[in-house]
């Protein structure tokens, strides 16, 4: 499986590392058991299949953002750690990053050895 990273929701290209990352089964296994619930879950398959995930909430979803931001920096938390203790050897992060076409931001998975720079 391969992600796309560096692109916008529109498939523009960005700057922050415009390649494509090869995921294996043990990558992908390590990341998918962060998620806790099946908004995290979303969330991480969109990571997975698009390299990035921007949250846009709508209607009654968006009078808990703070919720869902929290939940969101938990998840990239955990991804991070587990990346870290388990995949020492892939140099991969999870980032805030801007990733909408006018700059919103979300999170983004990032092949980059100084990637721990943006957490």
């Amino acid at each position: 499986m391969y992600t796309k990273l560096g692109r916008t929701p529109y498939g523009e290209k960005k700057n922050i590392n415009d390649c494509i990352i090869p995921l294996d089964d043990a990558i992908i296994n390590a990341i998918s058991r962060a998620a806790i619930g099946s908004w995290q879950k979303y969330v991480v398959e969109e990571i997975l299949r698009d390299g990035y995930f921007q949250p846009i909430l709508k209607g009654r979803a968006a009078r808990y953002r703070g919720k869902y931001d929290r939940s969101l920096n938990n998840l990239k938390s955990r991804i991070n750690a587990i990346i870290k203790e388990n995949l020492r050897d892939v140099p991969l992060v999870v980032v805030f990053a801007p990733v909408g076409p006018r700059g919103g931001f979300g999170i983004k998975l990032v092949k980059d050895i100084h990637a721990e720079e943006y957490l």
